[in-house]
This record gives structure tokens, sequence and C-alpha cells, in this order.
């Protein structure tokens, strides 16, 4: 179910070496008492759902020995337990909402599917769990003590206090910005479309991976530093160029994802801060690249500015008619991620 699959964030990873696996549930269970998202779960309360931090969790790291197995079939039993584990159904009730297992292959050869469901993690929780798992299980082995930084707040203080920032005259200044900015732009971006539009959004996509050559890629890095800005600004004017084109449109919105973590206390925790900045892009009759640069710039930094205005807020203060297969305010998602 693909629908499912769209609010996982599924990560596989191989590794060869020695292993103590006892001592990796260990680590992953010490993580979990740190971080209050991992033990955090989301009853229906009179229809309605509400968080309830667990005060307690453990991780059951399920072990799938597949030393067994012929060579010739271990590529597809592993593709299997891949995308079985991607396509895992998690229960926000009762949770939890993280899954670990162990895949071993060899005596030293391992791969490591971890499952997390969208609403307790995001994409710099990767690195922050990576990081600090690394740490503690290389602690467990050597017999000393990780060296963790101290969590000055936990993920429900973070939750009181944006519902009690939601609630204040900055946030309202804010959302009338945001909605002035927004004010009179098209629904939807009119893309010509291979078949006609579902009554009901799937997430029955595909994904298409290229790679661009180190010679294009300082000729863009070169473009960007001409037009003194970023390669993600450059990167998104052309795609908001391309998108221009192919709908004929001249004035639509583009949403860009943002860590939404300006507090330093935010830094190191484990958790949903995550936010979509709408971005609105509108045409002249006859601009140059370096001029249409120099818009999305401006743009992207007015939405910045104002990142901690939750998206799902913004669309319900705008009252957008909502309907079951467009998402509102923007179709199209812009994302870039330097390696």
């Amino acid at each position: 179910d693909e629908t499912i699959r769209a609010y996982n964030i599924p990560l596989d990873f191989k590794f060869t070496g020695d292993l103590n696996i006892t001592l990796l549930d260990s680590a992953i269970n010490t993580l979990i008492s740190r971080h209050e998202a991992l033990r955090t779960v989301f009853p229906d309360i009179q229809g309605e759902p509400v968080q309830k931090v667990l005060p307690e969790l453990k991780c059951n790291l399920e072990i799938i020995n597949l030393q067994h197995e012929s060579k010739d079939k271990m590529a597809g039993i592993i593709s299997h337990h891949s995308l079985e584990n991607a396509r895992y159904k998690f229960h926000l009730a009762s949770g939890p909402l993280f899954r670990f297992q162990i895949l071993v292959l060899g005596e030293s050869e391992f791969i490591f599917l971890i499952n997390f469901h969208h609403i307790i993690f995001d994409a710099v929780s990767i690195k922050i769990f990576l990081d600090e798992l690394k740490k503690v299980y290389g602690g467990l082995v050597d017999n000393t003590s990780p060296d963790l930084s101290i969590l000055p707040v936990t993920y429900s203080d973070y939750s009181y206090w944006q519902n009690e920032w939601i609630k204040g005259d900055e946030c309202k200044r804010r959302l009338e910005f945001l909605k002035t900015e927004l004010a009179g732009v098209n629904d939807i971006l009119q893309l010509p479309l291979d078949f006609p539009r579902p009554k009901v959004q799937t997430y029955n996509g595909a994904e298409f991976h290229f790679t661009l050559d180190s010679g294009l890629k300082n000729k863009l890095i070169a473009i960007s530093k001409n037009d003194n800005a970023s390669l993600s600004i450059s990167l998104l004017t052309a795609y908001a160029i391309l998108l221009h084109r192919y709908s004929l449109q001249d004035d639509f919105v583009v949403g860009f994802p943002v860590a939404n973590r300006m507090h330093p206390e935010l830094e190191t925790m484990i958790g949903v801060f995550i936010n979509s900045l709408p971005i609105r892009f509108t045409f002249p009759t006859e601009v140059s690249f370096s001029e249409m640069t120099v818009r999305t710039m401006k743009k992207f930094l007015s939405a910045y500015e104002n990142q901690e205005v939750p998206f799902e807020g913004l669309v319900e203060e705008m009252k957008i008619k909502r309907s079951l297969n467009i998402n509102p305010i923007f179709q199209v998602l812009f994302n870039y991620l330097p390696v």
C-alpha cells in the first residue's frame, strides 16, 4: 500500500565486520529512553488524536537469519524484507512508531533495516539518531560512557511552546503576511497530464534518478556565484521556469521543505520539526535568468523568515476548498540536499 509507505521513513544499511547484536539492542533502547518522540503515541480521544508520551518503551530488535539461504536467492529475499519493512503499517494509538530488524547474511555480514513513522521523525532526526547510535554502541563495546550532549528541553516542551506560540500575536501577524503574499494565486498548477487525475489522491508514483557530470555542476556553481545566489536558489529558479513553460502559467506556488530548527535547543533533538514553505512565482513578460534568480531569492528569504508558521495552519486560515485529489496551495515541491 503506497499510501502507508508515504508516511514511513525506511532506512537500509549494509555493513560488514563484528557486530554484537545484544549491545546494538541496548544502544537502541538507550536512545528510545533519551528521546521523548520515540516513546510517543497518538491515541484517539473523543475523535481527536492526542499526543501521549509513554514513560517506557522497549525496542524489539528482530533478528532474521539468512545464512542458510543460497546466494542466487539472497538478493530477492533481501529485497522482499526491505520492501516489507518500507510498507510496514504502524498503529498510531498504541505504537511503537519505529521498527528495527537485523538480516544476518553471514558471520560478519549484516543488513540493518530501520523504519520510523513520519509523525515522530524527520530528515534531520536521521542524522541525529545514527550519530548517537554509533556513539552509544561504541561506548557499550568499549565499556565507556558515550559523549552525548544534554538535551535542555523535551519534545513535549516544544509541543507546548508551539501551541502557545500559535495562539499569540506574533503567529497571527506572520499568518496575515503569508495570506497577503498568497492572495489570488492559482489553486492548481495545470501541468499536462498523461492520465486523468484520480478522484482520490494516490501515492503510486515512481522515482527517476540521474547524475549531473562534474562539468555541468561546476557551470551551475559558477552561474550561482555570478548571481550572488546559492546553488539551491539557482536550481529552484530553473525548476520554476520549467514548470512555467510546461503549465503556461505565470503565477503559481512551489513548496520548499525546511528543517525549522531555528532554536539551538532543537538541534540535537529527535522529532518532527520540518515545515513546508510556500514560495510564489510570478513571471513578467520579459525577464532574464539572473533577474529571475534575484526575484526567487527575495521570495525565498521572505518565506524563510516565516518558517515557524505551520503549513497546515496556513491552509486552514486561508479557507481553501479542500479536495481529496489535490494538495492545497502547491502540488509540486522542490528540495535540495547537499552531499
